[in-house]
């Protein structure tokens, strides 16, 4: 037995019904597992059949159909209801079955309007060369941007230019903001100006009860009045 030919033994009958069941479908050795799908045979085609019978590229060239330029769609000789229905407007027709009764008498009269193709108007500039409106001379398409002159691209008068609109730019930015900063600027208070200033060290003396405030030191250990003067003012002895 081949090795595609290993398949695991069934106990039973093993029925067509069985092989179209993935749930009962034993998988094989050495083989994709199977979904119980049936295929048609090989000459079955998928999807929609096109049957063409319009000759083939053959046919197409010999009668390639051209679009008219008419402006109505209505062939030349028929009856135009626009204009019938216009005419009964002015006649003072209003109801549904006065406008039947007026179409019934114009139609028998043979006085309906019948209609014959224009030519539709071109717009002006979208004419084509065969004489049908507008030049031969118009050109379809964006049109080309003018070449850049080489003597600019090799003195580096785009990167000038650029860089002077750069420096107006930023010349003009500086002066809003310095016009935002004044119109935002709020003057100095005795507040703020004390805030900013360091106050001066201040030395604290010391208490003495009020009847010895006028008393003399009980000693005077300096030798002589400028080295007390001297110590008083924060000066060094030599």
């Amino acid at each position: 037995m081949q090795r595609g030919e290993m398949h695991s033994a069934h106990v039973g009958v093993v029925r067509d019904s069985m092989l179209n069941n993935p749930l009962l479908i034993r998988p094989s050795l050495g083989q994709s597992q199977s979904r119980g799908l049936v295929c048609p045979d090989t000459g079955f085609t998928y999807g929609i059949t096109t049957v063409g019978s319009d000759g083939g590229v053959a046919q197409a060239i010999s009668s390639w159909k051209v679009h008219s330029d008419g402006g109505g769609s209505v062939a030349e000789g028929e009856t135009d209801w626009v204009r019938l229905n216009r005419e009964a407007v002015m006649s003072g027709v209003a109801t549904t079955r006065e406008l039947s009764v007026y179409r019934a008498q114009r139609l028998s009269q043979g006085s309906a309007p019948s209609t014959c193709p224009q030519p539709r108007p071109h717009r002006s500039g979208q004419g084509n060369a065969d004489g049908r409106g507008g030049t031969s001379d118009r050109i379809y398409g964006i049109v080309t941007r003018a070449s850049s002159p080489i003597s600019d691209l090799i003195s580096h008068q785009y990167a000038e230019r650029w860089l002077e609109e750069q420096r107006k730019r930023s010349n003009t930015q500086s002066l809003q903001n310095k016009h935002k900063s004044k119109l935002g600027h709020i003057s100095e208070t005795r507040t703020s100006l004390l805030r900013k200033s360091r106050p001066l060290p201040h030395t604290p003396t010391l208490w003495k009860m009020p009847q010895f405030s006028q008393v003399g030191p009980a000693l005077n250990t300096f030798r002589n009045k400028d080295i007390h003067l001297r110590s008083s003012t924060g000066e060094e002895q030599t």
